[in-house]
């Protein structure tokens, strides 16, 4: 039987197809104008403990009516709404508990790192900038991968909304041709406050090649730095997800990081894989400059099964890999242990975190396990990120 060939041409249709259903989907799952939404609303409580204040002091200034505060709408009696992040945000700048830095204190750069795909980097720095920008922190999240999953997740299709000279490919090629570029011409805000992010798509892959090309040594490794430091003052905290990759990127990232998180499931591929990134990351620093230094690296493991599935060949290996992960790498080991979830399955098919959502679509009490997982995990690491500042050392 005859079968006509698949040729350039063929190929070109179907990324023309991809567009489109690109397109759809986001009116789907965006506001009507495809811009992504928040319509989550947050409780009294989970109010109080973000602005630092008692619900009874709350009400009381929401009541006084020279006060420019206005509370949530009674959907029934007794009942309200819930609060919006504007909401929040107004009643932190009101009671003056916005978060603040003192003069000594350096904004932490933090890179979300290993050179093996498939080990959740995306997913722990998406969840990580949103739990900590609603905690009051300024954040920005820089997509450094050109598969370009974090600036999917915030709404927006790599290579039909967002551009090439959107990117940080633009950035790096107008820096290698000399001219001055303005770092802050990437930043974009996003649906969730006090976090921006830089964009990227598929484009920003030609960058591995165009700084390798050039003849710089070691300043190759600091574009990004460079770039990070015109805005640094802007923020408390900056993450970076990298790619899955060793390359002119992943090396920039090493470079600019002042920390690093190391995401692994704890399985002998994935861990011998990691045993390797040590090893490359030892020679890299060699090469980046011996004053390169982080303030934490952890490992932090990454997709195990949890106990309710049915494997439990797969959990006996799983807790063994961990146990002699814990026995062996210590202190540089993260307490806390991502686990696999099928509500973050249920989430990202409506293009959301586990944050954005109000009314989960399956069981509402594995939504509510798998949030308490994550912000166990975003916690340890906020702990981290706060002892290395003076002014919040003793959180």
């Amino acid at each position: 039987m005859y079968r006509p060939p698949v040729t350039k041409k063929e190929i070109r249709d179907l990324v023309e197809r991809q567009v489109t259903l690109q397109q759809e989907l986001k009116k789907v799952f965006n506001s009507p104008d495809a811009d992504k939404v928040l319509t989550k609303r947050y409780k009294p409580a989970e109010v109080a403990e973000l602005v630092g204040r008692s619900k009874t002091h709350i009400n009381r200034e929401e009541k006084n009516p020279d006060n420019d505060l206005f509370p949530p709408p009674l959907v029934s009696i007794n009942r309200r709404e819930g609060y919006t992040q504007e909401q929040i945000q107004k009643l932190r700048d009101y009671f003056d508990t916005n978060k603040k830095l003192s003069e000594e204190d350096e904004p932490i750069i933090l890179s979300i790192q290993n050179f093996k795909g498939g080990v959740s980097k995306t997913t722990i720095a998406i969840h990580l900038a949103m739990y900590l920008s609603l905690q009051g922190y300024k954040t920005l999240l820089i997509d450094l991968d050109s598969q370009a999953s974090t600036t999917h997740s915030l709404g927006k299709i790599p290579d039909f909304d967002i551009m090439e000279e959107e990117t940080l490919y633009s950035f790096f090629h107008n820096v290698l041709d000399g001219e001055d570029v303005n770092f802050s011409d990437y930043v974009q805000p996003t649906h969730w406050m006090n976090l921006d992010y830089v964009p990227s798509n598929l484009a920003l892959y030609n960058s591995e090649y165009e700084i390798a090309a050039v003849d710089l040594g070691a300043e190759k490794f600091a574009l990004l730095y460079s770039g990070i430091e015109q805005v640094i003052d802007n923020y408390h905290i900056v993450i970076i997800d990298t790619p899955p990759a060793l390359g002119m990127l992943s090396l920039n990232a090493l470079y600019a990081a002042t920390a690093c998180i190391i995401p692994c499931p704890p399985r002998m591929l994935d861990f011998t894989s990691t045993m390797q990134f040590f090893k490359m990351l030892d020679n890299v620093m060699g090469v980046l400059g011996e004053d390169i230094s982080y303030k934490f690296l952890k490992i932090l493991p990454t997709r195990k099964k949890a106990r309710t599935q049915k494997n439990e060949n797969i959990d006996v290996m799983e807790d063994n890999v961990l146990e002699l992960a814990y026995k062996h790498f210590g202190e540089y080991m993260l307490e806390s242990i991502f686990y696999e979830t099928a509500a973050l399955d249920w989430v990202s098919g409506e293009n959301k975190t586990l944050f954005e959502v109000d009314k989960p679509k399956g069981s509402p009490q594995t939504h509510r396990n798998a949030i308490k997982n994550m912000n166990a995990i975003c916690k340890e690491i906020e702990k981290l990120i706060c002892k290395t500042w003076s002014s919040t050392e003793e959180m």
